[in-house]
């Protein structure tokens, strides 16, 4: 029995833009609903309302006043009277991805239940919270919605002063009321098989129920903050649901990928998605899989005394590749293209005046290199001279360099990588955690907040402005091409950079460092870390010792420490030493009052 029905979908953009993965689901509510409203909250270009209009789909905007439930009622009141030609009404929005298979499955699945309304899942009964149908898809059935505890229902729905009281009053309110009204509901994931695992099966256990047959998956899967995951799982859950879809499923995952990348800040979904990427970088007799001539190397040289330790890495790409050495120094091109000659055959050397170092290498001098070639590696020589000793600046040029280009092998793999994930914009070495570099507290905007905001107006982007992004520490890093198409839309010269000497921090060239990834992100792209399996093992010893150091300091008595101790390193063990004396401090004026009273 063929059943009409009526649509009300709720959508909403920051930016009034209407995004692929929303198009695709307004398409597949056509093929199963007699009409389709798209409520719009808030701005809409008139692009995008062309485009669904040529659709046949029926577009209302209202103010951005209520949240979805106000939205609901506004589609309501439109369609009025004309509800008693439909057999099924059904309210959603723009809160999920999907539907990941045909619609019409899930309505023939639930034709057999004789429940007066239902939706995909349900949030079960807790101490604090009754159980009821989430409201990103509910279906009403004719018994339902033309009766008066309906109709009465939306037209006493109060006005939410937040998304706490919109929850309340609307998506909780809904189901409890119309039960007590005696109506009967029904989930197409049944309560019985997740109440006692996880009361929110569409984040804590959403794997589980695309598994059951779900036809969606929340977006605030992807945004929500990881402890939110860390107190009951190990935040795998956005990954493990993206696999599911790749393996059982046809729907495409860059639907995803594209509303990630315009609408939210990295940060916000970093990490919960597989974008960080740990290569074998063992040898492998195979087959390449990969047309390595589509990739390059761009190395800007500057330091005599770095050339031996720069070749031996340079001497492990793979031969095919194209390398591009430039230097403001004659004699150190002429001594790289003699340890280099004999095994790359795509040599080629610049020389470019001694005015913006690598950035000017890169993107001036080598800018022709991002029009010809899929991939390209940026590389360095490093020494970190504003510190004082070599050591750290050249353990961050080892720490980049090995997690680029540690052998051919494994930059065989990251052109895979690559190639496996056409959304992939730039890969970059994580985040140093060595020397007077402490991961994210010593890699932010620090000077560079006042230059990051006038370049960001400059070159127009669009995305939000992420201070807690990832940056490529060092500017070294692999780039697809078109990925820094927002950066290369202005043509770059010398003269946009400052002349030498330069400041340590604060300058255009410290800026673009930290925002490389955003232009990847504003051209369509996203971005990770990579590092070899061998590094790998060392960075997470590394990083565990970071964050639960031994309970020795540099204050310990009879302890000697033969370490190079960074003033960054003095200060933070001075601050605990401090900190430990006053408490000690404190203790003893308590108990000695204690003992006076």
């Amino acid at each position: 029995m063929n059943q009409i029905r009526y649509a009300i979908y709720i959508y909403w953009d920051q930016q009034g833009e209407l995004r692929e993965f929303a198009d695709y689901y307004i398409d597949e509510l056509r093929k199963s609903c007699a009409r389709v409203l798209v409520i719009v909250n808030g701005k809409f270009n008139q692009i995008a309302r062309d485009k669904l209009t040529k659709k046949g789909v029926e577009i209302f905007q209202r103010d951005n006043v209520g949240y979805d439930f106000l939205g609901y009622k506004y589609g309501i009141e439109i369609l009025g009277a004309d509800l008693e030609k439909c057999d099924e009404l059904v309210i959603c929005n723009s809160s999920t991805y999907g539907p990941l298979y045909s619609l019409s499955d899930v309505f023939n699945r639930m034709a057999k239940s004789d429940c007066d309304f239902w939706g995909i899942t349900a949030h079960a009964n807790t101490k604090l919270i009754p159980s009821h149908i989430q409201s990103y898809f509910v279906v009403f059935r004719k018994k339902c919605f033309l009766s008066n505890p309906f109709k009465k229902f939306w037209n006493e729905l109060p006005v939410p002063k937040n998304r706490e009281e919109a929850i309340t009053f609307g998506e909780i309110q809904l189901t409890q009321f119309l039960t007590s009204q005696g109506f009967s509901w029904e989930t197409l994931i049944p309560l019985s098989l997740h109440e006692k695992i996880s009361p929110d099966i569409s984040r804590h256990y959403a794997n589980y129920s695309l598994q059951l047959g779900s036809p969606f998956v929340k977006r605030k899967l992807f945004t929500t903050e990881r402890n939110y995951f860390l107190a009951c799982s190990y935040a795998d859950e956005p990954e493990a649901c993206l696999e599911f879809i790749r393996k059982n499923s046809k729907y495409e995952e860059s639907l995803i990928f594209d509303d990630l990348i315009t609408s939210f800040p990295y940060s916000a979904w970093n990490g919960l998605i597989k974008n960080n990427f740990v290569l074998s970088s063992e040898k492998s007799p195979r087959k390449k899989t990969c047309t390595i001539s589509k990739a390059a190397a761009v190395v800007f040289v500057y330091f005599d005394d770095l050339v031996e330790e720069v070749t031996s890495y340079l001497l492990r790409l793979p031969e095919e590749m194209s390398i591009f050495i430039v230097s403001p120094k004659t004699n150190l091109l002429d001594r790289y293209t003699e340890k280099l000659k004999s095994k790359f055959k795509k040599l080629q050397c610049r020389e470019h005046p001694n005015r913006g170092r690598n950035e000017a290498a890169f993107f001036v001098i080598c800018r022709d290199v991002f029009e010809t070639y899929d991939y390209i590696c940026l590389l360095h020589d490093k020494k970190c001279s504003h510190l004082e000793y070599e050591i750290y600046g050249r353990t961050f040029q080892k720490h980049c360099f090995e997690s680029l280009i540690c052998n051919s092998d494994y930059v065989l793999r990251i052109v895979e990588t690559f190639e496996n994930n056409p959304q992939l914009g730039l890969l970059t070495p994580p985040w140093p955690i060595f020397g007077p570099w402490d991961g994210p507290q010593s890699c932010n905007f620090n000077l560079n907040e006042k230059k990051i905001s006038e370049l960001y107006k400059s070159l127009n982007l669009t995305i939000p402005l992420d201070k807690d992004t990832l940056f490529p520490v060092g500017t070294m890093f692999w780039v697809r091409k078109g990925a820094l198409n927002s950066f290369l839309k202005k043509h770059w010269c010398i003269t946009d950079f400052p002349q030498e000497p330069l400041k340590i921090d604060g300058t255009i060239l410290h800026a673009l460092e930290r925002m490389y990834c955003l232009f990847s992100q504003n051209s369509g792209y996203y971005f990770g870390w990579v590092i070899p399996d061998k590094y790998a093992s060392v960075y997470i010893d590394n990083l565990l010792f970071k964050s639960y150091p031994p309970k020795t300091s540099l204050f310990a008595q009879n302890t000697t420490d033969e370490r190079i101790v960074t003033y960054a390193q003095f200060k933070i063990a001075a601050k605990l030493f401090i900190r430990r004396k006053i408490r000690e401090y404190l203790r003893r004026l308590i108990l000695l009052c204690y003992k006076r009273s």
